[in-house]
């Protein structure tokens, strides 16, 4: 273990009363939303996300033929493989092995979205758990729970057909047995660790590379903190990296045999050719966004076979490879630009306070286009002048704008006042950057940064904590109580032994 066992932390069981409370309020928040809307719309399409039939028509497949394939109609977007149906390589079949569960039910929707709500209020569970880990502190850890309870972008994807409520249950369990293997020791729950944030990449690959950089976090830290055993601290995390890696092979395996092509998912590939490198070339030729994505053949195989006829004798693994060539060609030519617009993108995501997603699930948005396009072609001004044509709208999004700064407020006061010296800290913020940071560019947009959420959460419960304890002493009152746990780094210094 990096740091002496203390224990588990000292809760007071009347806190059960109010986690319990937190839970069912979780639960109360998460069942309203999809009811009203239902409620109001009378149409089971609100409860669709753009990518949802991605992942629905490979669910099909798995119960109809027992295979992992895609039926290359248009709303799953098979755009880069010739002949369907073909084996999926786009999506990875985490989730849809829950939207089969759903499927041989009947009632698709309502199964899925009641497994969902539970998968999210399993997550405000591990929020509490993590924060008592973090800072042993129940006040703050019951804090950092109500706040992810009442979370806008968890309350509403876990009401969509979409990946994020189960991706991000399973990721944080990963993020509890690391913080629980910093905290307490035993190789046991490093191993759960690996396990999880693996199982997890079957759900939605874009965590494929937070272990290796979990593993370099954590080995910079040993060596930057001298710690006693850090050759031991690098072994471990090694192994820890391992374990992730393994567990995606079979899927490499399968896909190569398949396809020919023996990467995990083309998501990547796709994402980067027909989102990013598209965004820079439609600015270096002044057209829209969309428009490039259409010219590309983005979604379209006849447009895409029609500017690249000797590809449609190719093999999968070519025409990937020749995508991801094209886009780093593009990307060298004009760095700038591509710079420009990713950052835009991270900015974006991590401020878009989903206030077009909400208005549209009640069916008062149009379900296709939106504020997305706008903001990548015309900047700023023109989207918040478009938002102000919608009153509904404008409303909504200074309303939840207002609501999501309390959060990210939250999280800075307490980011700012734990020691990023601690190992536990480090893991956190290096999770939550990955995640504010990784998707960038045209796409990015508040729906990805909801892996973040959860641990933003960690750090605004520990901030209100501070923040009421501050309140309550300039009033002259006495405040409750709260011993202030040894920072890591702290705790560090005093025992000078790790692992």
């Amino acid at each position: 273990m990096i740091f002496p066992d203390r224990g588990p932390p000292q809760y007071n069981s009347r806190s059960r009363f109010p986690l319990g409370c937190i839970l069912g309020i979780a639960l109360v928040l998460r069942i309203l939303l999809p009811l009203l809307g239902y409620l109001f719309t009378h149409d089971r399409t609100i409860f669709y996300a753009g990518d949802s039939e991605q992942y629905l028509v490979p669910a099909n497949e798995l119960i109809a033929s027992h295979r992992f394939f895609s039926d290359g109609s248009q709303p799953a977007r098979a755009w880069n493989w010739p002949i369907n149906p073909a084996p999926e390589v786009l999506r990875t079949p985490g989730y849809p092995l829950l939207l089969a569960v759903g499927l041989l039910s009947g009632h698709v929707e309502a199964t899925t979205i009641a497994c969902q709500i539970l998968l999210s209020c399993l997550t405000v569970y591990i929020v509490y758990l993590t924060v008592g880990l973090l800072f042993e502190n129940e006040w703050t850890a019951l804090a950092a729970g109500a706040l992810y309870a009442a979370e806008p972008s968890a309350i509403l994807f876990s009401s969509l057909i979409s990946s994020e409520a189960l991706f991000t249950s399973i990721f944080m369990i990963g993020i509890y047995y690391l913080a629980k293997y910093i905290r307490r020791g035993a190789l046991t729950n490093l191993g759960i660790a690996g396990g999880a944030l693996g199982v997890s990449e079957y759900v939605r690959p874009a965590g494929y590379f937070l272990p290796l950089i979990i593993a370099i976090a954590m080995g910079a830290w040993a060596f930057a903190a001298g710690c006693k055993h850090k050759h031991r601290v690098l072994a471990q995390f090694s192994a820890f990296v391992l374990i992730p890696l393994v567990l995606v092979v079979p899927w490499r395996i399968r896909n190569k045999i398949e396809t020919g092509y023996s990467g995990f998912s083309s998501i990547f590939t796709q994402d980067m050719y027909c989102n990013v490198a598209a965004s820079v070339v439609a600015a270096q030729r002044h057209i829209s966004y969309r428009e490039m994505q259409d010219r590309m053949g983005c979604y379209d195989l006849a447009v895409y076979f029609e500017d690249h006829p000797g590809q449609i004798h190719w093999s999968l693994r070519r025409i990937l490879d020749y995508q991801r060539d094209r886009t780093v060609r593009i990307f060298l030519l004009d760095p700038v630009t591509f710079a420009k617009i990713y950052l835009a993108g991270v900015v974006r995501g991590v401020f878009d306070p989903l206030s077009t997603e909400y208005v549209r699930f009640f069916d008062l948005y149009p379900k296709q286009g939106g504020l997305l396009e706008t903001a990548v072609d015309q900047g700023v001004v023109k989207t918040l002048q478009a938002m102000f044509r919608n009153k509904l709208l404008a409303w909504s999004t200074m309303i939840l704008l207002l609501v999501h700064f309390v959060y990210l407020s939250g999280a800075s006061i307490g980011l700012c006042k734990s020691s990023i010296r601690d190992p536990a800290v480090l893991l956190m913020i290096v999770a939550v950057g990955y995640y504010l940071a990784l998707p960038g560019g045209p796409s990015d947009w508040g729906r990805y940064r909801h892996p973040a959420m959860p641990l933003i959460c960690v750090f605004a419960g520990y901030g209100v904590r501070l923040a009421g304890e501050r309140i309550s002493s300039h009033r002259g009152k006495t405040a409750t109580p709260m011993q202030r746990p040894l920072s890591g780094a702290e705790q560090s210094c005093q025992s000078q032994t790790c692992l």
